[in-house]
C-alpha cells in the first residue's frame, strides 16, 4: 500500500511538471483554453501530491519513502511552495523571452494580429476559394451578409455580385466591384484581385468602408439635380423676359406713335385755326413725312433728349411749361416724365383749352414725385383713363411706381417713381 502512494506521488509530481510545461506552451501560442486546462491540472496535481506526501509520512517504512517525504516536507513543507514559485519565475522568464522574440521577427501570429486590427476587410484564398487568411472585419461582414462563416472566398464574392442579400441590404455599383448598402446606412465596396508569387496564385478580397464617400457622392448628385432644375427655371425666366421685353418694345412704339400723331394733329389744328405761316406748314409736312417713314421702317429719327424735345414741342404748340425742381437724369424715370409731359400738355390743349402746364418735382432718398396741373377748364366728371393716360400708367407701374389722376378740387396727375429701378428698361432699350 505504501508503494502505491509512492507511485501516486511520483505521478502527481510528473503531472505537476507537465502542467507547468503546458502553461509555457499556452503562453507561447496564446491559447486561452490550454492555459485554463494547465491551471486546473496544476492545482489537481499539487493537491494529489500533498495527499500522497501526507499518507507516506504516516507509513514511511522504506528508506526511499522516508527520503521522498523528507524532501517534500523540508522546511516545514515550504519546499513544494518554493518549487512552485521557482517554476512560476521560469514561466515569466520564458514569456518575456517569447515577447522579445515576437517583437524582433514576423510570425504567423503577428500577421494575423496585424490584419485583425485593420478597419478594412481582407481575405486571401486560393483559386478554388479555400480560405488561407481572413481578418475579423471580413469575417463579420460575411456573417452579416450571408449568415455563415467565411469558408469559401470565391462563393462569397459571387454572392455579393449577384446573389440574394438579407432584408434591408441593397446592391449598387458594377458586378466586378459590388457596392453593398447596409440597413444602418453604411456602404461597403468589395473588390477582387489576383496575386501571383512564383507558383503560388491567390485571390485577394478587399472590403472598404466608403460610407462617407458614398454620402458625399449622393449629396453631389442631389445638388446637380437641383442645379439642373434651376437651369430649367432660368431658361423659362429668360423666355418670359424676352416676351416682356418684346411687349415693352411694342408699348414704347405705341406711345411714340401716339405722341407723334397727337402732336401732329395739334399742330395741324393750330395752323388751321390761327392761319399759320408757310414755314409752319413746311414743319408740319416734315413731321408727317418722318412719322410715315417710322411706320414703314420701324426706325425713328436720331435720338434727342426726350424732355427737351417735349418742352420744345409744347412751346411750339403754344403751351408754357413751368418746372419747379429738377428733372431726373436716370432712366426710365426721365423717359416716363417725358411721356407724362407730352400727355399733359396734349390734354391741356385738347380738353382743358389751357395755355400753361405746371410741373412740380420733389424727391427723397428712395423716390421721386412729379405733380402736373394746368390753368385750363376743370373736368366735369370722373377722369377716364384711355389711350395716352392708360399707356402712361402702364409705364409707371412697370417701373415700380404708381400714378394718381384726380379731378377734384383741381385736375392733377401725380407720379411716384423709385430712384433705383429694377424693372424698367434702360434708356437705350426703349426703341
Amino acid at each position: 500500500m505504501s508503494l502505491l502512494w509512492t507511485m501516486l506521488g511520483l505521478t502527481a509530481l510528473l503531472l505537476f511538471f507537465c502542467a507547468v510545461t503546458l502553461f509555457a506552451l499556452a503562453i507561447r501560442f496564446r491559447r486561452g483554453r490550454a492555459l485554463f486546462s494547465a491551471a486546473a491540472l496544476l492545482v489537481l496535481s499539487y493537491i494529489v501530491l500533498q495527499c500522497a506526501i501526507a499518507r507516506m509520512q504516516q507509513n514511511a517504512s522504506t528508506p526511499g519513502q522516508a527520503a521522498f517525504v523528507a524532501c517534500f516536507t523540508a522546511g516545514n513543507g515550504l519546499f513544494p511552495l518554493a518549487l512552485c514559485l521557482g517554476m512560476a519565475a521560469g514561466v515569466c522568464l520564458l514569456w518575456r523571452g517569447f515577447r522579445r522574440g515576437d517583437a524582433d521577427r514576423i510570425t504567423p501570429s503577428s500577421i494575423k494580429e496585424a490584419t485583425d486590427t485593420l478597419p478594412s476587410g481582407l481575405c486571401f484564398c486560393r483559386e478554388d476559394g479555400r480560405v488561407l487568411l481572413v481578418n475579423r472585419a471580413m469575417e463579420a461582414l460575411c456573417r452579416r451578409l450571408t449568415g455563415e462563416a467565411l469558408v469559401n472566398g470565391r462563393l462569397f464574392f459571387e454572392a455579393l455580385s449577384g446573389g440574394a442579400l438579407p432584408e434591408g441590404c441593397q446592391r449598387a455599383g458594377s458586378p466586378g466591384e459590388p457596392l453593398i448598402l447596409l440597413p444602418d446606412g453604411a456602404a461597403w465596396s468589395f473588390s477582387r484581385r489576383r496575386l501571383q508569387d512564383g507558383q503560388l496564385c491567390v485571390d485577394l478580397l478587399v472590403a472598404a468602408d466608403v460610407t462617407e464617400l458614398y454620402n458625399k457622392t449622393r449629396a453631389l448628385s442631389r445638388a446637380r439635380e437641383e442645379v439642373t432644375a434651376l437651369n430649367r427655371r432660368l431658361t423659362d425666366y429668360n423666355r418670359e423676359i424676352v416676351a416682356l421685353t418684346t411687349a415693352r418694345e411694342i408699348l414704347n412704339a405705341k406711345v411714340m406713335i401716339h405722341n407723334e400723331l397727337g402732336g401732329n394733329l395739334l399742330a395741324i389744328r393750330r395752323w388751321l385755326l390761327e392761319g399759320g405761316a408757310e414755314q409752319d406748314r413746311a414743319d408740319i409736312v416734315e413731321r408727317l413725312r418722318t412719322n410715315v417713314a417710322f411706320l414703314k421702317s420701324g426706325r425713328g429719327p436720331e435720338a434727342r433728349d426726350e424732355c427737351a424735345l417735349m418742352l420744345e414741342t409744347a412751346q411750339t404748340l403754344g403751351v408754357r411749361v413751368e418746372i419747379e425742381g429738377k428733372l431726373p437724369e436716370w432712366e426710365p424715370a426721365r423717359h416716363i416724365l417725358a411721356v407724362a409731359i407730352h400727355e399733359c400738355f396734349t390734354n391741356t390743349l385738347r380738353h382743358a383749352h389751357g395755355s400753361a402746364l405746371a410741373l412740380r418735382v420733389s424727391e427723397d432718398d428712395h423716390r421721386i414725385c412729379a405733380r402736373f396741373t394746368n390753368d385750363g377748364e376743370q373736368p366735369s366728371g370722373p377722369i377716364r383713363e384711355r389711350g395716352g393716360l392708360s399707356s402712361l400708367r402702364t409705364l409707371v407701374e412697370r417701373a415700380g411706381g404708381c400714378m394718381l389722376a384726380q379731378a377734384t378740387p383741381a385736375f392733377s396727375i401725380t407720379l411716384e417713381l423709385p430712384k433705383e429701378d429694377e424693372h424698367g428698361l434702360p434708356g437705350n432699350d426703349r426703341g
